[in-house]
């Protein structure tokens, strides 16, 4: 479908999605509601269908405050799941509240998808599918890719060497919602250096050293080794063995450290694990109670930058009865 064809826009939003337009809104519609109707529409319908209706449609669903808005009223959670044998071939796993649906990604990632953010996804180009091993690793093309309007960016490349563990994120920051490539490394295996470099998308050219003047304690630099949680423009590197939380703001590009929940603190907990749900870092603490009972506490972090946590509920798990109980 053409741009310039408004009709046959019209006619796929009736025909395929239902909806019906009469002249008074698609002509003389004031923009607050045609708004009102458009930030609600799926992202596949405005950029398939919706976008060529007319111009003021086109320029509504363009502007950066209605992306932001989309992007802040999508419930959409899911899973972007690749396989690691080739042809890689992804696919997309919506969560439902009671089932899942599958959709293949109709995008090629050849290698290996690195993260993804909003609908946009980083990945490995496959021209560097001759070299596995990246010997030379400044070499190596980053590219980030937004699969559902098929574009793609290449990342600026890389100048460091000689690091033994690393990890790639993409996160978007709070106020400017600007998407940066975060490259996480140690220099050495004993875990004793670790530095991160950042690029903005769109903006920079080059990569560049974050600053880390954040003293960590002694027992933080193996925290780094594991893959960070991303979330809200936050990384989060969290470890069940470890009573405190590492953070980066993406967008101040600048590391906290804060204590974990107090029931982790406290001790008597059998297990611990993070995890992002919904919008925040998530912490379930594992609990022994009386014989055959065992408990969990889900605390939410409710301030990244002060390390502020909340106990949202408990779920409590009867093996004699086989039964489950959530309480807040």
């Amino acid at each position: 479908m053409k741009s310039g064809d408004p009709g046959m826009a019209v006619r796929k939003l009736r025909v395929e999605y239902g909806i019906k337009l009469d002249c008074t809104m698609m002509n003389a519609g004031p923009e607050e509601i045609v708004f009102f109707i458009l930030v609600r529409l799926p992202a596949d319908i405005l950029y398939n269908s919706a976008q060529y209706v007319c111009w003021q449609w086109y320029s509504i669903i363009h502007n950066p405050y209605f992306i932001y808005e989309h992007l802040r009223r999508s419930t959409t959670s899911g899973l972007f799941i690749q396989y690691d044998m080739n042809p890689c071939t992804p696919c997309f796993a919506e969560l439902g509240k009671t089932n899942a649906t599958v959709t293949k990604v109709s995008f090629p990632f050849q290698i290996e998808a690195l993260a993804t953010c909003d609908g946009l996804v980083l990945f490995r180009d496959r021209q560097n599918m001759d070299d596995l091993e990246f010997r030379d690793r400044r070499k190596r093309t980053i590219r980030v890719a937004n699969p559902l309007i098929k574009k793609v960016a290449t990342v600026p490349p890389l100048t460091v060497q000689g690091y033994h563990y690393y990890y790639f994120s993409l996160a978007c920051t709070r106020s400017r919602r600007e998407y940066k490539v975060v490259f996480a490394y140690g220099s050495n295996l004993r875990f004793e250096d670790f530095d991160c470099m950042v690029v903005t998308l769109g903006k920079d050219h080059a990569w560049k050293l974050i600053n880390n003047s954040t003293k960590f304690p002694s027992s933080c630099p193996k925290l780094f080794c594991y893959r960070p949680l991303s979330k809200g423009g936050f990384l989060y590197w969290a470890h069940f063995d470890l009573p405190f939380v590492v953070t980066l703001d993406v967008e101040s590009e600048m590391f906290y450290e804060f204590p974990s929940t107090t029931a982790f603190c406290e001790g008597g907990y059998t297990a611990v694990n993070y995890l992002i749900r919904g919008k925040s870092l998530s912490c379930m603490v594992q609990l022994l109670g009386s014989p055959g009972i065992m408990f969990w506490d889900i605390w939410d972090l409710c301030d990244p930058m002060r390390g502020e946590w909340k106990k949202v509920y408990r779920i409590e798990w009867d093996f004699k009865k086989t039964e489950v109980k959530a309480s807040v």
